[in-house]
């Protein structure tokens, strides 16, 4: 439940808080409540982003939120595409450690295309 990971409802909290009429900051946001970087057991997470725009770059921002990670351990997520860009986030490389978490990001600009691909050793599983 939310109220066992405190990051992850304040993270959830605030992204909805910025979503009134007085701070419009997130437009278009993802929540993938389930991201595993287990590399000890041969599995991991790549997140895929895609800006559809040809003509203008996008700001995808948010948050990776490890399983027990207490409010300000949150790892912070920063990116811009450029038109028609196709980039890939390894979690582990994003800092999540070996265990599950969170992920919330979002557009400050547009719509964007995002997913989570999953790995292990033995080849890629497409989650969402």
């Amino acid at each position: 439940s939310l109220n066992e990971r405190p990051a992850l409802k304040q993270t959830i909290d605030q992204f909805y808080a910025k979503r009134g009429e007085a701070a419009p900051q997130a437009t278009y946001g993802y929540l993938f409540d389930l991201v595993t970087n287990a590399y000890s057991t041969g599995w991991g997470s790549v997140v895929v982003m895609t800006n559809y725009n040809s003509m203008v770059k996008n700001h995808i921002v948010g948050y990776l939120v490890p399983k027990d990670a207490n409010p300000g351990e949150e790892i912070a997520i920063d990116e811009w595409l450029n038109p028609y860009v196709v980039k890939y986030l390894d979690l582990g490389q994003a800092g999540l450690g070996d265990e599950n978490g969170w992920l919330l990001i979002w557009s400050t600009i547009q719509d964007f295309g995002s997913g989570v691909l999953i790995y292990n050793t033995s080849g890629w599983y497409f989650a969402y």
